[in-house]
């Protein structure tokens, strides 16, 4: 979801994931600085998102089976002006989880995994 909305939405016709297209000129999936792969985490979700809505609660553990790759930082607070926005981090506060912020187009992304309910 990530890279559609930069590339439809923001206009980032070249937005790309690293494992993909390392080379890219604009890469909106990076590499995490710690792989969750493999682990149990915990994510802190707000309070008010979709996501913690169809949980039913406002921490979570989810266990992930190959997960190394995560929205770029550099690029998360132009995501976060437009609609699409963080709401669920880990323990160090990085953005884990996104949604889009429009009724009409429910999804979750956390780079390149699968959110589960």
């Amino acid at each position: 979801m990530v890279l559609e909305y930069a590339r439809n939405v923001l206009g980032l016709a070249d937005a790309d994931h690293a494992e993909e297209n390392p080379s890219a000129s604009v890469l909106m999936v990076v590499p995490l600085t710690c792989s969750v792969s493999e682990t149990t985490n915990t994510f802190r979700l707000v309070p008010e998102s979709r996501v913690a809505a169809l949980y039913g609660k406002e921490e979570i553990e989810e266990t992930y089976g190959t997960c190394n790759y995560g929205v770029n930082p550099a690029w998360a607070p132009l995501l976060e002006q437009n609609e699409l926005r963080t709401v669920g981090v880990d323990t160090e506060g990085v953005s884990r989880i996104m949604e889009l912020d429009s009724p009409a187009d429910q999804g979750a992304s956390s780079g390149g995994g699968r959110l589960r309910p």
